[in-house]
């Protein structure tokens, strides 16, 4: 029974991977582009980018203003200014529409005005994408980044105001020691006073209770009464 659902679970990765493959086919085929590498050889500059405002235009087409990032390509360029940018919506470009606020990397040709016009498909924002276009316009093989690994507290949440400690590559919850000697009044949830917040916290944790800042200062009296 156990070789069954593995033969199954198998199976249904196998049949995952291939819709994936298959629906990488069916967007080439719909709307065929240019390798990354034609694309930002054809570009006069490469950067990251925000929209910040949207002009109409006639037949679909629209331009918008553009808050430089990041520049990849086009060393005239610096983050922080502010560019014109013709040719969104247009439909022989696969990827050609934005909105306010949108985030991607730009190819650009430069006009003789001054201003820029979408070269190709927008790409989206995202590390790989970044290594592959930086790598692409230095002339250098990409390579992929190696995974980061998570800290061993970074996901361990410890209770009752208990501090996370790494041991040995693990996680472990242990009460606050190191409080310091000054007096910064609070007001505990369970209606107590505290010299510090790191003095409820530590009650917190040896009595098992969970116990939170009410306010800082003292506790009134009709407050929990």
């Amino acid at each position: 029974m156990g070789s069954y659902k593995l033969c199954l679970l198998l199976l249904g990765v196998i049949v995952f991977q291939l819709s994936l493959v298959e629906a990488r086919r069916r967007r080439f085929r719909e709307c065929p582009e240019e390798r990354l590498k034609v694309r930002e050889n054809m570009a006069d500059v490469v950067l990251t980018g925000t929209v910040r405002r949207l002009y109409g235009g006639q037949e679909g087409l629209y331009s918008g203003e553009v808050l430089v990032k990041r520049v990849v390509k086009g060393d005239h360029l610096r983050p922080g200014e502010s560019l014109l940018v013709e040719g969104f919506g247009n439909s022989d470009i696969c990827t050609s529409k934005v909105i306010v606020r949108d985030s991607k990397i730009f190819l650009l040709s430069q006009l003789e005005t001054g201003r820029f016009r979408l070269n190709s498909s927008m790409v989206r924002i995202n590390a790989p994408n970044l290594d592959k276009i930086t790598a692409t316009v230095k002339g250098i093989p990409y390579r992929r980044r190696p995974p980061i690994n998570d800290e061993p507290c970074e996901k361990k949440h410890c209770k009752f105001n208990g501090d996370c400690f790494e041991e040995s590559r693990r996680a472990v919850c242990r009460c606050p020691t190191n409080c310091k000697e000054h007096y910064n009044p609070v007001c505990g949830s369970d209606g107590l006073n505290y010299n510090t917040e790191c003095q409820m916290r530590v009650d917190s944790c040896r009595k098992k209770k969970n116990i939170y800042v009410q306010h800082e200062g003292l506790c009134s009296r009709t407050e929990f009464s």
